[in-house]
């Protein structure tokens, strides 16, 4: 099978799946052709619809019919939508489109990925320097003045949503001076929330976050906040990200 019947195959299969975008990543992405297919790496974007509980039936689909499409048994299959942030821009950077959906969908899913990597690398630096530190026999203390900072937009942040928070439902929704007010504040109350959070992390030596759930997760784990608040933290942080255009 050549280059361009196995390109045909991808797009035929994707075609007929709930697939927004797939790519080849791994070895792979960089060479002119399939070769010997080894160490074949498939990234794919399910559509919206599809939910968390179904991505590993769908993998796990998506690598029996890709082995026999591809007539390989060293394909891997990774999901987009439940990958970490520097995945989904290592795919992005890396990685070749070998099928695409509707192209204004796939540019934004890339573009609220980098975005997402972006805002979450000041935090992942903070942890970079705790290990440098603690390599060098250095303990990080916890640095009383950031963490006030933080509080205080944290402070500021609720302040303000209760007050937005008390117009009336059908204002509210009405007026989108109120409703920017309050998206802007929530984001700024949560990115304080996670700021604290990368903070004791790093000064406690716990383990590296990889994601904005994962900061949350593992400062509940240490039962320094409410696990059942990390899960709400963490919902509201998806959802304000998702929101942005």
């Amino acid at each position: 099978m050549n280059l361009f019947e196995k390109q045909s195959r991808l797009n035929q299969f994707f075609a007929q799946s709930p697939v927004n975008a797939a790519y080849l990543a791994g070895a792979l992405s960089n060479r002119a052709t399939f070769g010997q297919l080894s160490d074949v790496d498939i990234a794919v974007l399910l559509m919206d619809q599809i939910k968390a509980d179904q991505f590993l039936d769908y993998q796990l689909y998506f690598l029996s019919e890709l082995a026999k499409r591809l007539e390989s048994d060293t394909i891997d299959v990774v999901i987009l939508n439940q990958a970490s942030l520097l995945l989904k821009l290592q795919v992005i950077k890396y990685g070749q489109i070998v099928f695409s959906r509707n192209e204004k969908q796939r540019v934004t899913f890339e573009t609220r990925a980098v975005m997402d990597y972006l805002d979450f690398k000041k935090f992942d630096e903070i942890q970079n320097q705790a290990l440098g530190r603690r390599l060098h026999g250095n303990r990080l203390p916890i640095d009383k003045g950031l963490v006030q900072a933080f509080l205080q937009q944290l402070r500021t942040a609720i302040t303000i949503l209760e007050e937005t928070g008390q117009q009336p439902r059908e204002i509210f929704t009405a007026d989108y001076h109120y409703y920017g007010l309050a998206e802007r504040y929530l984001q700024l109350a949560i990115e304080a929330c996670l700021s604290i959070c990368s903070t004791l992390i790093a000064a406690f030596g716990l383990r590296r976050a990889e994601g904005y759930h994962e900061l949350l997760s593992i400062v509940a784990g240490q039962q320094l906040i409410p696990r059942p608040l990390s899960y709400r933290l963490g919902g509201i942080s998806e959802c304000t990200r998702s929101a942005r255009p």
